[in-house]
């Protein structure tokens, strides 16, 4: 995955008939986070292969089986109960021990494990935030890595492999690989295992786009994707958009809820991206979600109503939180997620989401 450019290329970016730089979108590059954003991406050049080969790797993603009812269920029921759990345990170790099991993948932390192959500096910047009793050495030596795309992959990685499809996870990861694992490839190689297209694009204001003038020129190009039905080679509805959800301040846009609580009140699970694929998280029911990993304090009511009033929610990762951060995995509304970037400098408004095979939303 590539760093995100500088004001002039994103703004280049924002032209859709710029398919030729579609490889270098990023994915979890630099999200929105209290420690700011950083020029050195754990994640960049996974490929050095050329266009032509990285294509000649998605082509050769084999025709899945059918999928049958059971195996439909599965995908969605192991994948929200893993992240369930991952987070549960993760949440644990933190009360535990103050430091959980996973440094997010552009950390100084995960950058000394990585890179350098250096556990005794990792753990000399997570022993400050040890509670007493336990080993920094040890904690460094167990710890892992995550980011939004690491955390998909791993985690479809294992239910394909629970439903025997392994050698299918296989080809879609090395195709997601091959483009720097930007998250519209990733939704492309679903697609070629048989997850419904095309996706279904969002727009938070289509009158009025939030973000500095870079955000609003490359939100603007992503609404006139829509009209040609492809963003950087993935399928989006022409027809259906989830629009107009989040109108921007002082925009004339009459709020929309119809389609978020369509989708909302369906079964699904979805890999959506957010602005390009610079977040990529997974996107499900509200009714999928455990009350019991609802947050403490301020926030928990507005958890607790949206989910009573069945939004979507998102299950992510990210790159830059550190292994003491209770937020590293989080499951959230997706109008909650969307909205604390409204404030920053990269705003999620626009975005695609794919739906997984059995998921009873149909994007026409």
């Amino acid at each position: 995955m590539k760093r995100q450019p500088n004001p002039a290329l994103a703004l280049a970016l924002a032209l859709a008939a710029l398919v030729v730089a579609f490889g270098s979108l990023p994915a979890c590059a630099a999200e929105s986070d209290s420690e700011g954003e950083d020029s050195d991406d754990a994640h960049v050049s996974e490929s050095n292969l050329t266009s032509t080969e990285k294509q000649a790797i998605c082509n050769a993603i084999p025709a899945p089986r059918p999928w049958t009812a059971d195996e439909k269920t599965k995908l969605a029921s192991e994948t929200v109960r893993r992240f369930v759990e991952l987070k549960k345990k993760n949440d644990a170790l933190i009360q535990t021990r103050g430091v959980g099991g996973y440094a997010g993948a552009r950390t100084e932390i995960w950058k000394a494990i990585s890179l350098r192959n250096d556990r005794a500096a990792a753990a000399a910047l997570i022993k400050p935030k040890l509670k007493p009793g336990f080993d920094a050495n040890r904690v460094a030596a167990e710890m892992q890595g995550t980011s939004c795309i690491g955390r998909i992959y791993d985690i479809l990685r294992e239910v394909y492999k629970d439903l025997g499809r392994g050698t299918e996870w296989a080809a879609i990861e090395k195709c997601g690989r091959a483009w720097d694992s930007d998250g519209l490839h990733v939704q492309q190689a679903l697609i070629k295992n048989g997850w419904p297209a095309p996706t279904l694009g969002l727009v938070t204001d289509e009158a009025k786009p939030p973000g500095n003038a870079e955000e609003v020129a490359l939100h603007r190009g992503f609404q006139r994707a829509l009209t040609q039905g492809t963003y950087y080679g993935t399928p989006v509805s022409k027809t259906s958009v989830l629009k107009n959800f989040m109108p921007t301040l002082g925009s004339p846009t009459r709020r929309d809820d119809s389609v978020l609580n369509a989708i909302g009140q369906s079964k699904f699970l979805a890999v959506g991206t957010f602005r390009g694929a610079f977040h990529v998280p997974f996107i499900i029911p509200a009714s999928a979600v455990p009350e019991d990993v609802a947050p403490t304090g301020a926030g928990r009511a507005a958890w607790l109503d949206a989910r009573r009033r069945n939004e979507p929610f998102i299950m992510e990762s990210h790159s830059l939180r550190q292994p003491w951060d209770a937020t590293n995995f989080e499951i959230k509304p997706m109008k909650e997620v969307i909205g604390i970037t409204m404030s920053e400098s990269v705003v999620y408004s626009t975005g695609t989401i794919l739906f997984a095979p059995g998921s009873t939303y149909v994007v026409r």
